[in-house]
């Protein structure tokens, strides 16, 4: 998501940071700049909050990550084709791991979109804004 790949063709404003960043604080200049809107407005908004390296934090990693005594690190990359690069591993005990780390992922990125969606909702915009939702992909860790 660059400039020089042009994707900011056709904004207004692009803004782009780098990877990873904090997904509240991308959340939160888009809702400054929709409360700022005083008429119709297209905004994409986009996170890498859910892509590798996998390291939730808070609540959301103390629900759902569950005790591993494995090798792998505090946060996972995850290699895109199992059993063939050196960084996936194919014991059960690790791909459960990183499952649990991605949905901690998933949960935290739920609880931003939440807020986001409060905070639409406060400031009164809420009702007269369409809000899509959308992937590109998800993971996939053995179980296919």
């Amino acid at each position: 998501v660059r400039a020089e790949l042009g994707l900011a063709q056709g904004f207004e404003r692009f803004r782009a940071r780098g990877h990873p960043i904090e997904v509240e604080a991308t959340f939160d200049d888009a809702a400054d700049w929709i409360e700022e809107q005083k008429r119709p407005f297209f905004a994409f908004v986009q996170t890498y909050h859910v892509h590798a390296p996998y390291d939730p934090e808070g609540p959301a990693r103390e629900r759902l990550v569950r005790p591993y005594a494995g090798d792998l690190g505090r946060a996972v990359r995850v290699a895109a084709v199992p059993d063939v690069d050196s960084d996936v591993p194919t014991d059960d005990a690790d791909r459960r791991y990183m499952s649990d780390l991605y949905d901690a992922e998933v949960a935290e990125l739920d609880a931003a979109v939440g807020a986001l969606l409060r905070r639409l909702e406060d400031a009164g915009v809420l009702d007269d804004t369409l809000v899509i939702l959308t992937s590109d992909h998800g993971e996939e860790f053995g179980d296919h």
